[in-house]
């Protein structure tokens, strides 16, 4: 199919649409309907069948001259589009829209070298613009290619090119990927969540020799703490940082300059991995004195309501004072709504705790609720106690409420609710803290109530467990009393609900890894 322009300086000019079917993912089309107008709304559109390569020959006549050109995607995949103008003194800036118009990727014409390239993401059916226009008064003939996923090549993997598209990486340490970095707009960013203190290292390592990396590790602000590029064209480059447990972080990979290749990025070290149950440095303390703070959040403004909840608090309640004797009367309870259970009622219910226990005693917080990570809140991107108002309670704010009891009181913070692993790092900064907590920094805490038909007269999965273990203390030749001196201690009755969390969650949803954090000892009552 042939298309004329008529220059107005020069008279006429020929622009060629050809096709050239390939195996591709990827379907476009062509027909080209009176010029490739100026704007989007004139935009010449593209129709074809069959899959295949397109390739658009014309030229931009004037400095004046825009061409605009619109296609529909017959396949989803990551789309490439080169504009090739080897054979001209054009100078491009090539812009690609989504079908709202809104601007999705375009080319820095101060790095155009004759060829300038667009990578986008395509959904299949969507329609998609692409605008073509010159800089420095320049003008002259071009060559437009666009092509989707073609066998053995990994377009459709993009990883997201800002901190908000990041890939998370859980459970895989070792994640393939390509930079297609023809005009520097490709950029690959991961996030992971350090499990304990420690160190972690990143290898990216190119697959051949046309890719140059350049990798960057960004804290959870999106500040660059560590970054390489000490190598060269197919040189691995390695970073080794020191984390700390509980915080998420970034990791950036682009090509120098214009290179791009396809690469893999490998994560290993001590801080990917879950922290020590309990520690043996000291030995378990027994106490009299205890009192304790139970909360049950479940009425929420905003959120589902958790009917496991008022339950949890029973159940603990039960276990504190029939199993491990301590007195009703050394006892809060806060549940229910926003009327009961704020930021205020436990700030209060956390004095009355330090007010009555001192050195040589225990004091319990226990919560049972929504958890956050900062989604809801944002203040220093921490974990969050989310509360049935809204005036939820960052991990820094009990830091600071447990911080004002005294060196010598033993405090044991335990804590039932989504993402709640985030408040055990609390033990590293607060002396003689112990932190249980029903899952790690970004795991979904469950409740038996809304996941089995059986077992409604429970409450949370973690929390039952748990209660169920301390039902054994002074039990005779309880199972859970490993070193079998006939009480069971809280360490005991969390490695038992460790074991039994992990068993239940793993067998039909996404599995549910308590956490300890007990450096000071375990705890007996």
């Amino acid at each position: 199919m042939k298309h004329w322009k008529r220059h107005k300086e020069s008279g006429p000019s020929r622009s060629v649409l050809q096709l050239e079917s390939l195996d591709s993912r990827v379907l476009l089309s062509a027909g080209v309907y009176d010029d490739f107008g100026d704007n989007y709304k004139s935009a010449a559109l593209v129709e074809h069948e069959d899959p295949g390569l397109t390739t658009i020959e014309s030229d931009i006549y004037s400095y004046k001259d825009k061409d605009y050109i619109s296609f529909t995607a017959l396949g989803s995949g990551k789309l490439i589009l080169s504009l090739d103008t080897t054979d001209s003194d054009l100078i491009p800036i090539v812009t690609v829209y989504n079908g709202k118009m809104k601007k999705m990727s375009s080319t820095n014409w101060r790095l155009h070298d004759d060829i300038s390239e667009v990578a986008i993401l395509v959904e299949e059916g969507e329609k998609y613009t692409v605008g073509i226009r010159s800089v420095k008064k320049t003008y002259g003939d071009y060559v437009i290619t666009i092509h989707g996923p073609q066998t053995g090549q990994l377009w459709t993997e993009d990883y997201g090119n800002s901190k908000y598209e990041a890939e998370l990486l859980t459970e895989t340490k070792s994640v393939a990927g390509e930079i297609l970095n023809q005009s520097r707009n490709d950029k690959d960013y991961f996030s992971f969540y350090a499990q304990s203190n420690g160190q972690v290292t990143i290898d990216v390592i190119p697959q051949d020799n046309t890719l140059d990396a350049n990798v960057a590790i960004l804290n959870s602000r999106g500040k660059t703490v560590a970054k390489s590029n000490t190598g060269g064209l197919g040189a691995t480059e390695s970073i080794t940082i020191n984390v700390e447990a509980g915080q998420l972080y970034y990791v950036k990979t682009v090509g120098v300059s214009r290179t791009q290749g396809l690469y893999s990025l490998e994560l290993s070290g001590t801080g990917l991995d879950p922290e020590g149950e309990i520690s043996q440095a000291y030995e378990a303390k027994e106490y009299e004195n205890c009192y304790a703070v139970l909360v049950g959040a479940s009425d929420y403004d905003k959120a589902n309501d958790l009917s496991e909840t008022e339950l949890d608090v029973q159940l603990m309640l039960q276990a504190l004072t029939k199993a491990m004797n301590v007195d009703l009367s050394n006892i809060m309870t806060l549940t229910g709504d926003k009327s009961s259970v704020n930021s205020s009622t436990i700030e209060n219910a956390l004095n009355w705790l330090n007010v009555n226990t001192g050195p040589g005693d225990l004091a319990l917080f226990y919560y049972s609720g929504h958890g956050d990570y900062g989604r809801s809140v944002i203040k220093d991107d921490n974990e969050t106690l989310y509360l049935p108002g809204g005036d939820d309670i960052t991990e820094l704010e009990l830091r600071a409420m447990l911080s004002k009891f005294d060196v010598d009181t033993t405090k044991l913070v335990i804590i039932d609710s989504c993402y709640s692993g985030g408040f055990a790092q609390s033990a590293d900064y607060i002396p003689n803290t112990a932190v249980l907590t029903s899952s790690q920094f970004n795991q979904i805490s469950w409740g038996y109530v809304d996941r089995f038909n059986i077992n409604a007269e429970k409450g949370s999965v973690f929390t039952s467990l748990f209660a169920d273990g301390l039902m054994e203390n002074k039990v005779s030749h309880s199972t859970i009393d490993a070193n079998s001196d006939g009480k069971v201690s809280f360490g005991e009755a969390f490695v038992f609900a460790d074991a039994m969390t992990n068993y239940y969650t793993g067998k039909s949803w996404s599995v549910q890894d308590p956490l300890a954090r007990m450096r000071y000892g375990d705890i007996i009552l």
